[in-house]
C-alpha cells in the first residue's frame, strides 16, 4: 500500500484569513467614515478608539501572506522566472487595471494629466488603499531569495530570525 504525501490542510490559517481581511475592511471603513466627523465629537473619539485598535489587522494579513506563500513552496523546487510570471500576470495586470479605471473615475482629465496620475498611482499606490498589493508584489520579488537562503541555512533558522528582527529594529529606530 503506497502511502500519499498530500499536505494537510490548516483550517486556522483560514480563520485568520477571515479576521484579518475583516478587520482590514473594517480599519478602512472607519478611516474613510471618520473623515466626514467633526474631530471634537464624543462619537469621533469613540471610532477613533476601535479604529486604532484594527491597525494589527493590516501587519496580520501580510504575515497569513507571507506564510501560505511559505506553506506552498517551501517543499517544491522554485524556479524563479515561472514564479514571477504566475505571481505578476497574476497581480500585475489587474493592478494595473484597476489603478486605470480608478484615475479615469476622477474626473474630466486630458490624456497627460491621466497618463502622469496613473503612472503616480501605480508607482505609490498611495491613494484608494493599494499599497497591500504593492508591498506584495515587493515581496514576490525577494520570495525566491527568501527560499533559497532558508534551505541554504537550513539549521541556521534562528540565526537568520535574530538577525530580521535587529535589521527590523534598526530600520523602526531609523524611520
Amino acid at each position: 500500500m503506497q502511502q500519499s504525501n498530500k499536505r494537510v490542510y490548516l483550517f486556522e490559517v483560514d480563520f485568520f484569513r477571515i479576521v484579518f481581511i475583516l478587520g482590514v475592511l473594517a480599519n478602512h471603513t472607519t478611516t474613510l467614515i471618520t473623515h466626514k466627523m467633526a474631530s471634537n465629537s464624543i462619537p469621533y473619539e469613540i471610532l477613533m478608539a476601535t479604529h486604532i485598535s484594527l491597525h494589527f489587522t493590516r501587519m496580520g494579513f501580510m504575515f497569513v501572506t507571507g506564510l501560505v506563500l511559505f506553506m506552498n513552496n517551501y517543499f517544491k523546487p522554485i524556479s524563479v522566472f515561472k514564479f514571477w510570471k504566475k505571481r505578476y500576470l497574476g497581480v500585475l495586470v489587474p493592478y494595473l487595471s484597476w489603478t486605470a479605471i480608478l484615475t479615469a473615475t476622477e474626473g474630466h482629465l486630458s490624456l497627460s494629466e491621466f497618463l502622469t496620475q496613473w503612472i503616480h498611482l501605480s508607482v505609490y499606490a498611495d491613494d484608494y488603499y493599494m499599497y497591500y498589493i504593492l508591498v506584495t508584489m515587493q515581496l514576490y520579488l525577494i520570495f525566491p531569495l527568501i527560499v533559497w537562503m532558508f534551505k541554504r541555512f537550513d539549521s541556521y533558522h534562528n540565526i537568520i530570525i535574530l538577525i530580521s528582527a535587529i535589521i527590523q529594529l534598526f530600520m523602526l529606530f531609523f524611520h
